[in-house]
């Protein structure tokens, strides 16, 4: 009678290249726990401690890596604006042409998976003020998008446009308002090194 071999454990099945060595496995655990301690610190409640870590040593790890989190939305101070964002770009020859952000309410759902992340940074950072240090970079691939075909930028003004959402006992069940008031978020001269690369 044959005798069958036991099945070894499935740790001993994986060639030995494919295991992971320790340092690896330590090094992401080590990751994975340093994030989710950030962002436990990042959602508490507002006080010194919090906003002094949050500040100066999570943000700009945060915005380096695209690990940010945003809950304006939501509870308890949701945001009380639907907001977009265009630009006038005005030409050497006097012309001009509006350029929009992606409007999501616009696009099929495939485009909009494809597009979320330039819409969120534009209603999300660029529309306010806190975050103004975006707009010259914003407003430089925007004339970017135009430098083409002896057509020169010469100014790109980005524009703010928005309405007040309102509360759920006046506006449920009623059409969204329409984006009825206009802002200027900010002004950029256009200079030659802005549209070269």
């Amino acid at each position: 009678m044959e005798q069958v071999q036991p099945l070894k454990p499935e740790s001993e099945q994986q060639p030995e290249w494919l295991k992971p060595a320790l340092w690896f496995r330590v090094l992401v655990s080590v990751c994975a726990t340093m994030y989710f301690l950030a962002v436990i610190i990042w959602l508490l409640p507002s006080s010194r401690f919090r906003d002094l870590l949050a500040t100066n040593l999570i943000r700009p790890v945060f915005n380096q890596t695209g690990l940010w989190q945003g809950f304006a939305v939501y509870c308890p101070n949701p945001r009380q604006k639907n907001v977009h964002v265009s630009a006038l770009v005005t030409f050497a020859d006097g012309s001009t042409a509006l350029w929009d952000f992606p409007r999501l309410e616009r696009m099929p759902v495939l485009e909009r998976a494809q597009k979320e992340r330039i819409r969120k940074v534009s209603t999300d950072y660029v529309f306010w003020s806190d975050y103004k240090w975006l707009c010259p970079d914003t407003c430089k691939y925007i004339a970017r998008q135009y430098a083409h075909d002896g057509k020169i930028p010469v100014t790109v003004t980005l524009l703010g446009h928005w309405s007040l959402i309102p509360p759920p006992e006046e506006g449920l069940g009623k059409p969204i308002p329409r984006d009825s008031n206009l802002t200027t978020i900010y002004v950029h001269h256009v200079k030659n090194e802005d549209i070269t690369l």
